[in-house]
């Protein structure tokens, strides 16, 4: 998603953008139908063969060339960015954390607490090197509904909504059934609380995940590859979930939050937040406790300055302008 928000901020620019991606993966994200800022973009799916093939990109291009390739994915290896530099002048990366080499001459690491000397000697000596989550790259929406979303918090407002709206997100997959174990800690809840689950279409646990919502004493649904997340967090008072692309999104609505940790770099990146009190870290998907989490959301809607104060935290980390400020900077040295 976040390289598709690239490709559009490029393509809103005036530049000549191609967006490659596996065969298929393109209808996993959530992108509005009459959603035309997308429509500009010449887009190719890849078999599974050819995605770490340049013969397949050089040969899809219009020109046989390109002036730069933005690469990102975990499996794309350092090797493979060497060979993107025989049909691309110039090489741009998005990573998630400094542990592999990279080819590339600019880097981009939204996590927030990330600081450029952690890629020092993982990247060519002259690379530029743009780390913290002001260089999250975020769709339109998110920016736009900003200021809507910022000004619905606040004491006396949350205060007066009686019932309480707490939205589960675990990206795509959630491989790990996290969304299950925070369904089994709402059953322990005794506030008015009207619950929205978050799946992606790719979620295994579909089934056991619309059973067990069903089970919940108070008001729940299941969304299954909903496309406006802008508007669901503008209207929701918490949020539990995991860091990553969309956990930018809900600092930039000013959402509170709380995280687990379905990793060692995910855990790395909650404790940063939580040490800043933009969320409330639940610490691992191992030792997650629904007991805890069943606490923590009643202390925290007892007490509604918790969340104000989260919401506040969590709205200085990201802006929404990151997408345009990455842009600015390939524009500013290609």
């Amino acid at each position: 998603m976040r390289s598709m928000v690239l490709a559009c901020e490029l393509s809103r620019r005036g530049h000549d953008v191609t967006f490659a991606s596996l065969k298929g993966s393109l209808e996993l994200l959530p992108l509005q139908s009459d959603d035309s800022a997308y429509g500009g973009i010449n887009k190719i799916e890849l078999e599974e063969a050819e995605l770490t093939d340049t013969k397949a990109l050089k040969a899809k291009s219009t020109k046989g060339a390109y002036d730069l390739a933005f690469v990102d994915g975990p499996h794309l290896s350092e090797k493979y960015e060497e060979s993107l530099t025989s049909i691309s002048k110039s090489l741009a990366v998005l990573d998630d954390a400094p542990s592999r080499k990279h080819m590339a001459k600019i880097l981009i690491d939204p996590a927030f607490g990330r600081r450029p000397v952690e890629y020092k000697d993982l990247l060519p000596h002259d690379a530029s090197i743009l780390t913290g989550a002001r260089f999250a790259a975020l769709r339109p929406e998110f920016l736009d509904m900003r200021p809507k979303s910022l000004a619905r918090r606040g004491k006396t407002k949350a205060a007066a909504r009686e019932s309480k709206h707490i939205v589960i997100h675990f990206g795509l997959t959630d491989s790990n059934n996290l969304t299950c174990k925070i369904l089994e800690a709402l059953k322990l809840v005794e506030i008015p609380i009207e619950t929205t689950v978050v799946i992606g279409q790719v979620n295994a646990h579909r089934a056991e995940i619309e059973q067990a919502s069903s089970l919940l004493k108070q008001k729940a649904q299941v969304l299954i590859g909903h496309k406006d997340m802008a508007s669901l967090l503008r209207d929701c008072d918490l949020v539990i979930g995991i860091p990553g692309n969309s956990a930018w999104e809900r600092c930039c609505m000013g959402v509170p939050s709380f995280h687990v940790g379905a990793n060692s770099v995910q855990e790395s990146i909650n404790k940063n937040m939580a040490g800043i009190g933009a969320i409330l870290d639940l610490g691992s998907h191992e030792t997650l406790s629904p007991d805890a989490v069943a606490k923590e959301i009643t202390r925290h809607f007892t007490d509604e300055l918790l969340l104000v104060t989260m919401s506040q935290s969590a709205a200085l980390l990201c802006d929404g302008n990151g997408a345009g400020r990455i842009v600015e900077h390939l524009e500013s040295i290609n």
